[in-house]
Order: structure tokens, then C-alpha cells, then sequence
């Protein structure tokens, strides 16, 4: 068995008890027992010239904050495991950590969306999350994303989204190289997203769309897909009513859009009320 060395005076202690250093020198002085935990507990390291505690190995919190959330403080020092489900939607930028190595688990129990922002300045610098390669992170009902303390900031060791996220509608995400491309609300039938690891997916169906001229190009802004930054000018098929005649086209990432052409090379045809898009696309994000 390892040698135990012995100095100052023994503390009163109890059966179950543990005997540590009352002070930081490297060969102690004096000595202090510490009362034995509570079944189930662990016992955990609080730093430097700080004795152990007990604590439960995980603790459960409901978290149910709305808007911008800053140095968030979880007003206990275990590792957390969160169920987030806040009345509307909300953004976190950073944390208190308790201690080097802790871990924070946080899964979306609600209906509303929990975005994450990469080293975002509204936290301290030591409390600041790091997404990369992301630079942001959304949760959705039903996704989750867990974290540990490096020491310096927090490091997203895993996360899924969760449900497939639509942006809503908005009229002016839809564009044309030449006239106009209406789409209106109800042509709206779909538009949404889904980011898995760094891996964006894209599927809309807007039918009965309308073109004031014939146009090369018909565009989608980020918006509807999250704002994410396509990394590639990856083409993919999709197929499309060009004023009631069934054709293929294709679409092709920018930095800022998705685009559709056709894929003879054609142009989309003016049309009121008679276009339609059925699209399915992915591409690397950051």
C-alpha cells in the first residue's frame, strides 16, 4: 500500500470521513476533515487553495430565458444537464463557468428556436462559446448541443439541430436578373433548412410563382437559409413548371444566394401565377 505521511495534529473525524490539507504549503502544518457526502454524491475539485466538495455528478435546470442572453450564470457549480423552453426565441453568447472541465448539455424541450454565437463579444472573453467552423448554431425543437470548459472559453464537443428550421416568408427573398419574381404568401409552400455538422440542406416548394420578364436567374437569399455562408458552387438538380410547361432546371450556391437556371440554358419564361420550383440542395457552411 502506498505510505501515508503524517504532519501536524490529527482533526476529529468520523467514520466516512476524508482527512485533507487545511492549507497550501507543500508539506502542511495543519489539517481539516471533511464530513463524509451524502450517497451518490462525487466528490469534485474546486481549485487551488480551495477544498473539495460533494456535489451530484449532474444537475437538472429548467431554463426558460427570452432574447439576448450574456455571461449566463447557472447559480451552481455541478456539471448541467438543461432543458430549454422559453416562451420565445432566444440567443446565448456565453456562460459563467464553475470550474476547468465542467460540462453543460442543453436540449430544446419547447417550440422555440435557441440560437449560439461563435466568440461573440456581448460575453466576457472567458466565457465566450466556440462554435467553429460555425460562427453561429441554432436549436430546434428537439436538438440539442453539449459543451465542456476548456479552461479559457467553452468548446461545443456535439450538437444537432434538431427539426428542420423555415425562415417564413418574405417576398423580397425572392429575386430575378431581369423584372420581377413574385412570390407571394400563398406560393409559399415550404422553405427550410437543416444543418448537420458543417453540412447545410436546403428543400422549398414555391408553386404558382409569377415573372414580370423572362429571366436567366431566379435567386433565393440566405435568409431563407439561415443566414449561412454557401463554401462551395455546388450544382444540383431541380425540377420546375416554367409557365405550365414541366422542365428541368438546376440550382448553384453563391455566397449569398441560391440560384436557379434552367438546364437547357433558357430562359425562365414571364408568367402570372404559373411557375413553380421544387428544389432539394446542400453545401459545406460556415
Amino acid at each position: 500500500m502506498p505510505a501515508i505521511f503524517w504532519s501536524g495534529v490529527r482533526p476529529s473525524a468520523t467514520k466516512g470521513d476524508l482527512i485533507v490539507a487545511g492549507d497550501t504549503a507543500s508539506l502542511p502544518t495543519s489539517w481539516t476533515s471533511l464530513a463524509a457526502g451524502s450517497d451518490g454524491l462525487v466528490l469534485t475539485a474546486k481549485g487551488a487553495a480551495q477544498l473539495p466538495a460533494y456535489q451530484t455528478p449532474h444537475q437538472y435546470l429548467n431554463w426558460t430565458d427570452t432574447g439576448t442572453v450574456n455571461n449566463k450564470a447557472w447559480g451552481t457549480s455541478a456539471d448541467l444537464v438543461i432543458e430549454f423552453f422559453g416562451a420565445s426565441n432566444a440567443t446565448l453568447t456565453g456562460m459563467v463557468p464553475s470550474f476547468t472541465a465542467q460540462t453543460v448539455g442543453i436540449r430544446n424541450t419547447g417550440t422555440t428556436l435557441l440560437t449560439l454565437l461563435d466568440n461573440s463579444g456581448s460575453s466576457s472573453a472567458g466565457n465566450r462559446l466556440f462554435l467553429k467552423p460555425l460562427t453561429t448554431i441554432r436549436i430546434a425543437p428537439n436538438g440539442w448541443v453539449s459543451f465542456f470548459y476548456d479552461g479559457s472559453v467553452w468548446v461545443m464537443s456535439d450538437w444537432a439541430q434538431g427539426n428542420w428550421i423555415s425562415a417564413g416568408y418574405s417576398g423580397g427573398d425572392f429575386t430575378a436578373s431581369a423584372g420581377t419574381w413574385t412570390v407571394e404568401a400563398g406560393d409559399y409552400d415550404y422553405s427550410k433548412y437543416m444543418v448537420v455538422g458543417s453540412q447545410l440542406f436546403y428543400n422549398a416548394r414555391l408553386i404558382t410563382t409569377s415573372l414580370s420578364l423572362s429571366a436567366l436567374t431566379l435567386s433565393i437569399n440566405q435568409n431563407q437559409f439561415g443566414g449561412y455562408t454557401p463554401q462551395a458552387s455546388i450544382i444540383q438538380p431541380i425540377v420546375a413548371t416554367d409557365n405550365s410547361t414541366n422542365t428541368m432546371g438546376f440550382s448553384m450556391w453563391s455566397s449569398t444566394t441560391i440560384d436557379l437556371k434552367r438546364l437547357d440554358g433558357a430562359l425562365w419564361a414571364a408568367s402570372t401565377n404559373n411557375s413553380s420550383f421544387y428544389v432539394a440542395a446542400n453545401v459545406e457552411i460556415a
